[in-house]
């Protein structure tokens, strides 16, 4: 069925599948196979788009096993994206079992459902699954609005708080409540803060990023080095003229590193 071209060879697919009684199997072993039966019975319906199953699924999503609740997630999402996204959003942030990757792929093919309940989430600093719906936004590349990435860069939130909205950081109107965290106590934040400038700095920001060549963290060093050497508009002649320039020696091996890293890829 996953190999189908169009939309209605899928149809006819399903179709026959349920002529042959394939719905009726699958749920059988959903409620009564062992574990393999019980998965490829999941995989099956959620082909199948099986709305009968759709209560003996949502049950599946709360087993403890990561790889028998996520899998029926998955099917959830095939059979009815919207009806998924508005009653199942809350135990997918709460699954930390399931890894970001995997249910960012399972919601590509969907992200406009999950895109209210996502956004929606995101717009309340205390939420208790406030990073993991960031993650998502990020992977998912959703529109997450200026003012919700503004509350979420500021100095008073948790540096993980801070970090997820760096990661998602696209806008260069961010730029003023982006550079002060150049100086954030924690390494992380800082080194999250100098990869963005990498992506939407300003030539001004090259004097930002020099400092941190020199920071007392190797990651933060090494981030600041990256963008430097990733900056469009430095060209590497002038990179090359910047690292002979550089008094600290820590800070002209790591551009060194970056420079030979760029030349090599």
């Amino acid at each position: 069925m996953r190999s189908a071209s169009s939309n209605e060879a899928v149809e006819n697919l399903i179709a026959v599948a349920y002529s042959v009684g394939a719905d009726r199997y699958s749920r059988r072993y959903l409620k009564h196979g062992k574990r393999v039966e019980c998965l490829l019975a999941t995989l099956t319906l959620g082909h199948l788009r099986d709305h009968a199953s759709w209560d003996a699924l949502v049950l599946q999503t709360m087993a403890a096993d990561s790889v028998t609740s996520i899998h029926a997630f998955q099917a959830l999402v095939q059979i009815d994206a919207a009806a998924a996204a508005q009653q199942l959003t809350p135990l997918m942030l709460a699954r930390n079992d399931w890894a970001i990757s995997h249910i960012a792929g399972i919601l590509q093919p969907a992200h406009a459902a999950f895109m209210l309940p996502l956004l929606e989430a995101a717009d309340e600093i205390r939420a208790a699954h406030l990073i993991r719906s960031l993650r998502l936004i990020e992977a998912l590349q959703l529109p997450l609005s200026h003012i919700a990435t503004l509350k979420l860069l500021d100095k008073e939130n948790a540096s993980d708080t801070i970090i997820a909205a760096l990661r998602i950081a696209n806008d260069a109107s961010l730029l003023p409540y982006i550079r002060p965290h150049l100086q954030h106590p924690d390494w992380r934040v800082r080194g999250q803060a100098a990869k963005v400038l990498g992506r939407i700095g300003e030539h001004p920001d090259v004097n930002r990023l020099i400092p941190l060549l020199a920071d007392a963290e190797w990651w933060v060093r090494y981030r600041a080095a990256q963008s430097l050497v990733g900056i469009p508009f430095l060209s590497m002649a002038e990179i090359e003229l910047l690292r002979n320039n550089l008094s600290d020696r820590f800070a002209r091996d790591m551009l060194g590193q970056a420079i030979a890293e760029r030349q090599t890829s």
